[in-house]
């Protein structure tokens, strides 16, 4: 018989929540240490945002429980910053879904002028969770693999918690040192600066529906995004109003698809296919006129 040791690193699992799609606007961040496999630190961050107060559809609904009052008497990121440094031993940061809050942190790094967060690795456990589950969420990978519901949603606390115990069990079931990076972080809109591009066409010759956005029900649909346009607003407005966004190429499970001024061609083909066989149940609409209809300037 063959028996498997695993082996979980210490670290400290963070989350972000933030008031508007702006990275600089993080209001509240969650920390849960574990040392040896120990939690020895669980906090929750009230921060005051360095991009202001000012709100989106989702900081306005999800997130009416943290209060302008206490935003405004709040410390700073830096200062928070600072606490996480003097903790930070030898763990790495693990997050779930580091294009999220991992980018909040490199932003707020570079706004503040700070560095050495990540200096010991980094893990994301939707990448562990995909490759080894093939589950993608927070919630359904925390279900999997405890058997009990996540208690409530967008509380950075609460999520990064569910975030430690989800990377603690993906440890048990495989090796977690091929997931870990010991790379500088770098968003992929800093990457794209940098000139490294990804090919892209016009939505031309597309079905595009924005006449039925006024009468359109998200709710409980999946959408896909895809172009250039402020993704990070478009999916606040889509998670407040009950959708879900998957990433990836449209499939038999979208619902819906919402397209920049210009669109992967592979997802635009896909889209076009998706289209012809589900004429009324499948929609294509523009971030545009998304945006527009819900208030925002494109």
């Amino acid at each position: 018989m063959m028996f498997f040791f695993f082996f979980v690193p210490n670290f400290i699992a963070i989350d972000f929540e933030k008031l508007s799609d702006n990275p600089l606007s993080v209001c509240e961040m969650g920390v849960a240490k574990y040392i040896d496999g120990e939690k020895v630190i669980e906090k929750k961050f009230i921060v005051h945002p360095a991009a202001g107060l000012k709100r989106n559809f989702f900081g306005t609904t999800a997130l009416s429980r943290i209060k302008d009052s206490d935003l405004e008497n709040a410390p700073t990121f830096d200062k928070v910053y600072q606490y996480l440094l003097e903790n930070l031993d030898d763990c790495i940061i693990v997050c779930h879904q580091k294009s999220s809050d991992l980018n909040y942190l490199y932003y707020l790094e570079k706004h503040y002028g700070l560095s050495g967060l990540t200096t010991n690795g980094y893990a994301d456990t939707k990448e562990m969770s995909m490759k080894i589950m093939g589950l993608g969420k927070l919630k359904e990978c925390y279900k999997s693999l405890t058997e009990d519901d996540m208690p409530t949603k967008h509380n950075a606390l609460v999520d990064a918690q569910a975030c430690a115990k989800v990377f603690i069990e993906l440890c048990k079931k495989e090796d977690c040192n091929p997931f870990i990076y010991h790379i500088p972080y770098v968003p992929e809109k800093e990457k794209e600066k940098k000139g490294i591009m990804t090919e892209t066409v016009s939505i031309e010759n597309m079905e595009i529906e924005d006449n039925l956005l006024p009468s359109y029900s998200f709710d409980g649909k999946k959408v896909k995004l895809s172009g250039t346009f402020n993704k990070e607003i478009v999916t606040d407005i889509l998670k407040g109003l009950g959708a879900s966004v998957p990433s990836g190429d449209p499939t038999n499970n979208t619902d819906a698809f919402i397209v920049g001024d210009d669109v992967g061609p592979r997802k635009k083909a896909l889209a076009n296919t998706q289209k012809k066989k589900r004429p009324d149940s499948f929609h294509i609409f523009t971030a545009k006129a998304f945006l527009s209809h819900f208030g925002y300037c494109s």
